[in-house]
């Protein structure tokens, strides 16, 4: 059933189609009050007419009130209460103040109904516009943009939610109020009555039409000042062009003419809102005017009773107030209106038809899918147009090839997201452009260049594709192919596995911190786990890579305060707690002045740094270790303090910034061993400084999980070593080694998943978003899933890894990929070619199952590649990458490896053998030596995609890998380290080969070979 789409109807028939019920309820309540209302104005009349004058005591000393007779037939039903002429007084008196009480509870009731019925109608109204969002078609949606959209359902309706309650109640309130004061006043003078409805009726005419006007007025300057600001924010885009033409005078003509137009609606706008209110004004005492004089005249000649001018003149105070909400409700409603008329116009996407029909969808297996006669690039005959028709069987593997232009055109057609601009796509019998949301979301699957990332965690966003259960988790495991929850986490792991996040989750999940007191299990586990990691890294020679916690030692890798407190870092309620206790103990050991220098020369060298930097810059934001607010306090500290006037909060804060210095982090130089020896000794004191002051702070502790300190620090029970050589990779295989022996490394992933992405994953990087947005694809087992540039992130090399592994995953389902040039087309079905003016699709060869990998053949070739000194710091999947994507070749004694003057494609890797580096020169050949195994010879040729600058020729059998060029460029890429090791290579052979021609001039005979 599709929701109701309010743009359809006018704004009081959408009001009343989804309250009506509760408008009535609440009318029924206005109704109700009238009498009451009117009540509170007779009564005054009675108090001086009756009370005060003593009207109702002219024949006896008592006089009844509360008497109730039959308006048919005139017989007293009740004959009221006897009261003297004081009692009279109180007792009308207390009437009066009954009334006053019961129209507050009216007002009150009828209020708060109103806002509940507001808020109701505008959380209806807001759902009902995301709702007819979600379910256009991709195409309308793209014509309205995320921030256009938020701020429509969010900002650009409020107005209607505050006019809902009002909408007929107020009218039909205020209205009544209006005409029961003014019956009031006709009943006790006929011409007061007349007047005061005819100065009322002119008010109603000409305010409302000042209004209108300034209405207009204040629309227009709105416009005018959306414009002013659009062009003010199109020349600070483009204001290097303006420069560039000399054009800031024409623009500050343009800008000049729009402030004086916007100046000219100002200055009506103002006319007419103080017209308006002199209008207001004037004819709200022309009525008391005359009803003094008029009044007057009548009560002087007996025409008029006192207490009856005296309840008019009561009377008519309250008539003005509801005529002149009227006129303000009025300017609401055509302010809503347009308000309502402009959502509607600046929500287009609502106005394409969403698919309505209940289809039955194909056998996920069983359907073809199918585009005919689909127009791409443009309208039909257009330059640069093409016409596509072709069928994918199920199961089949099909791949995009052409310009990306149309191959991503294509891709969102073949998945539904677009409407092509003839022809159309099918699935089986079913046309995608019929097909309801459900049913499409369902059968297929889109991964396009710009992953969406929501809010939540890692499992979250896989799970999000999954979100069409209709219990209270929300989970369709059916489409996951699991009937429960473990089987589930067991699905997400091998999605995770196919699209390379397993060790993106294994970080994650070793940085995690987890409180010890909810998890006690997991943390016992950890715990147990140590000893078993400790084997782990003694056998992997590894154990060089941690500095395990010592309370007799200092810790190199823990901060000063952790060093202090021999704790991980508190969180900061906690550490807002110890900081006062702190600095009181470390001036009583006599350690604040020397922490505070230490603070002082921290700050002084991140000032001096990062001075030229804006607050805004990223190296600032990455590299300053603290906040550009932060860095400006310490550098006004530090010019106090170079003037001696340094504050006590000062000297706080450089201390507070001492504590937070790691030298292997910060390498600034700044502690040396004789204060390193003194923060040691003054941990017992801080221990009991700590507990006299009642702070209780985790420890490290051996035997026991530290709260505090994350997954990785308690299985290490250390920090790790982290300038030691390879020092992340060798840690993470022999990590990786001891959570499989402990049977941990499902509960590192799934703590790992549940850590949270952040805002739009915007600190995520542009891997990790791709393989979530993937992940979320492949988790519902798609029946066609359509790739469209969401391997970009991962670079050629391992893109094409994942795009090997997403096939074995949908092996038996269909796949189409928008490839690029440099993707193989062997083992697709189907290669569609694109960009020729009429497509062409070749048949390959079918698809049959993966064969299984054989790691322990390409084992042996990492472990020669880990021996390569230039290749030591690769992680082992970008060694395992090497092995895999490298070529294996071998030459015989004499045989060329690579000839001076070819030009260059690829490097070779030398993993056995040796070789002689010759260059040809005018004077004959020189010998510039022998490579050994582990060396890289051509390298720089591949890398500048130049010529061989030398010839390399085999002495002994060499087997080497041969490099192509674009794996070894993502390498240098991805690692910078590795790139300048080849560049310093690269410039100490050119020093050898420099030198050696040197020696060759020098002797004035070429060498011997």
């Amino acid at each position: 059933m599709q929701p109701a789409t309010p743009q359809r109807e006018r704004l009081f028939a959408y009001i009343w189609r989804c309250s009506r019920g509760e408008q009535l309820r609440v009318l029924a309540v206005v109704l109700l009050s009238m009498p009451f209302y009117y009540a509170s104005l007779d009564v005054p009349k009675l108090i001086v007419t009756d009370a005060i004058q003593g009207r109702a005591f002219q024949s006896s000393a008592t006089a009844p009130l509360f008497r109730i007779v039959s308006p048919w037939s005139g017989a007293v039903l009740f004959p009221g209460i006897e009261f003297d002429r004081t009692s009279y007084l109180f007792a009308l008196s207390g009437l009066f103040l009954a009334l006053v009480l019961v129209n507050g509870a009216f007002k009150y009731v009828i209020n708060m109904r109103k806002g509940a019925l507001g808020e109701r109608v505008l959380q209806r109204l807001r759902f009902e516009l995301f709702a007819a969002l979600v379910a256009r078609t991709p195409d309308a949606g793209r014509r309205i943009s995320a921030s256009e959209a938020a701020t429509i359902i969010k900002d650009e309706v409020e107005p209607v939610g505050g006019f809902v309650g009002d909408a007929f109640i107020q009218p039909i309130f205020l209205f009544g109020q209006a005409a029961t004061a003014l019956a009031f006043i006709l009943i006790q003078s006929l011409p007061l009555g007349v007047c005061a409805g005819a100065l009322v009726g002119v008010q109603a005419v000409i305010i409302p039409r000042l209004r209108r006007e300034q209405l207009r007025l204040g629309r227009m300057r709105q416009l005018q000042s959306r414009a002013l600001a659009g062009r003010i924010g199109e020349v600070v885009d483009g204001l290097d062009e303006v420069r560039n033409h000399g054009a800031a005078p024409y623009e500050m003509s343009r800008i000049a003419g729009r402030l004086e137009e916007l100046f000219s609606i100002r200055y009506r706008l103002y006319g007419r809102k103080f017209a308006a209110k002199f209008a207001n004004n004037l004819l709200a005492q022309a009525t008391p005017f005359l009803f003094y004089s008029l009044g007057g005249y009548f009560a002087l000649h007996g025409e008029l009773a006192i207490g009856q001018l005296v309840a008019v003149i009561a009377a008519y105070r309250d008539l003005p107030p509801p005529v002149k909400e009227l006129i303000d409700w009025d300017q609401q409603r055509m302010d809503v209106e347009v308000k309502f008329q402009q959502v509607v116009e600046q929500f287009p996407a609502l106005d394409a038809p969403a698919a309505t029909g209940a289809l039955t969808p194909a056998e996920p297996a069983g359907a073809v899918l199918s585009a005919v006669a689909v127009e791409l690039g443009g309208s039909p005959g257009e330059p640069g147009s093409e016409k596509v028709s072709l069928s994918i069987a199920p199961g089949d593997h099909a791949a995009l090839f052409g310009p990306h232009e149309l191959a991503s055109a294509l891709a969102s057609a073949l998945a539904g997201r677009r409407q092509p601009a003839s022809g159309h796509v099918s699935y089986g019998d079913n046309r995608l452009d019929q097909m309801d949301d459900a049913t499409l979301g369902r059968l297929f699957a889109y991964a396009g260049p710009d992953p969406a990332v929501f809010a939540g965690s890692f499992r979250d966003n896989l799970l999000y594709g999954l979100r069409r259960g209709g219990d209270a988790q929300w989970l369709d495991l059916d489409a996951a192919g699991v009937s429960s929850l473990e089987e589930l986490g067991e699905a997400v792991l091998r999605v995770v596995r196919v699209v390379d996040l397993e060790a993106d989750m294994r970080r994650a999940g070793l940085a995690a911190r987890i409180d010890p007191a909810a998890e006690p299990d997991l943390a016992a586990r950890i715990v147990a786990a140590r000893d078993a990691l400790a084997e782990a890294l003694a056998a992997a020679n590894a154990s060089d890579l941690v500095e395990s916690f010592d309370p007799e030692r200092y810790g190199e890798r823990l901060s000063i305060r952790e060093n202090l407190l021999f704790g991980p870092l508190p969180e900061p309620e906690a550490a807002a707690e110890a900081a006062p206790f702190l600095a009181v103990t470390l001036y009583r050991l006599e350690l604040g002045d020397a922490l505070e220098a230490i603070g002082r020369g921290f700050a002084a060298t991140m000032v001096e740094i990062f001075a030229d930097f804006g607050p805004q810059s990223l190296v600032v934001q990455r590299f300053a270790f603290m906040s550009a607010e932060a860095l400006d306090g310490h550098r006004r500290a530090l010019e106090r303090h170079g003037l001696g006037r340094a504050t006590s909060e000062d000297r706080l804060n450089f201390l507070t910034l001492a504590l937070r210095y790691c030298e292997p982090v910060h390498r600034l130089g700044l502690l040396d061993d004789a204060l390193r020896a003194r923060i040691l000794a003054a941990r017992p004191a801080v221990a009991e400084a700590a507990a006299a002051a009642g702070v209780t702070l985790p420890v490290y502790d051996p035997a026991a999980y530290t709260p505090g300190a994350s997954l990785r620090d308690n299985l290490l029970f250390g920090r790790v070593v982290s300038e030691a050589p390879s020092a992340g990779e060798r840690l993470a295989e022999a990590l990786e080694g001891a959570l499989a022996q402990t049977g941990l490394t499902r509960v590192v992933l799934d703590v790992g998943l549940d850590q949270p992405v952040g805002p739009g994953g915007r600190e995520l990087y542009a891997t990790q978003r791709a393989a979530l947005a993937l992940g979320r694809c492949l988790l519902k087992r798609p029946a066609v899933l359509v790739l469209d540039g969401a391997l970009q992130a991962y670079g050629d090399v391992r893109g094409a890894q994942a795009l090997a592994a997403i096939r074995a995953f949908m092996h038996g389902r269909t796949l189409v990929a928008a490839c690029g040039p440099g993707v193989e087309r062997a083992g697709f079905t189907q290669a569609v070619e694109l960009g020729t003016g009429r497509a062409r699709v070749r048949a390959g060869a079918r698809e049959s199952a993966p064969a299984p990998a054989r790691p322990e053949a390409m084992s042996e070739e990492v472990r020669a590649l880990r021996a390569v000194p230039m290749l030591a710091s690769l992680e082992t999947a970008r060694l395992k990458l090497l092995a895999f994507t490298g070529e294996r070749v071998a030459f015989a004694p004499g045989h060329v490896l690579m000839r001076q003057g070819d030009e260059a494609h690829d490097a070779l890797v030398l993993l056995s053998g040796d070789a002689t580096v010759w260059i040809q020169g005018d004077a004959g050949a020189l010998r510039l030596g022998v490579t050994e195994p582990g060396a890289i010879v051509g390298e720089m040729g591949a890398l500048t995609r130049g010529r061989r600058n030398a010839t390399v020729t085999a002495n002994t059998p060499v087997r080497a890998l041969r490099i192509r060029r674009d794996v070894l460029t993502e390498l240098v890429l991805e690692y910078p380290d590795f790139g300048l090791r080849l560049l310093q290579a690269q410039i100490q052979r050119t020093a050898e080969v420099e030198r050696r021609l040197l020696e060759a001039r020098n002797a004035d005979a070429p060498p011997e070979p």
